[in-house]
């Protein structure tokens, strides 16, 4: 599963406050072997951090987990 780079852009782009940053949740919550959760990415950490985290770390967390689930297409 890989999120599309245009909504991660999207995600980027229209953060102002932490609130106008969208949770990169997409219901599919698994965290893989290496701790990183299949369906957006995050790791656990940011995960629990989520909801505390001010706008600036909540793009940072959206940015990581973009990139961490591009090399993942063919994950089983």
């Amino acid at each position: 599963m890989t999120i599309r780079p245009d909504t991660a852009d999207s995600m980027l782009r229209d953060a102002g406050a932490a609130e106008a940053v969208a949770s990169p949740c997409i219901s599919v919550c698994e965290l893989r072997a290496d701790g990183v959760c299949r369906g957006c990415g995050r790791t656990g950490t940011e995960i629990g951090r989520w909801r505390d985290a001010g706008a600036a770390e909540r793009r940072d967390i959206v940015s990581r987990a973009h990139k961490r689930l591009i090399p993942v297409e063919n994950d089983a």
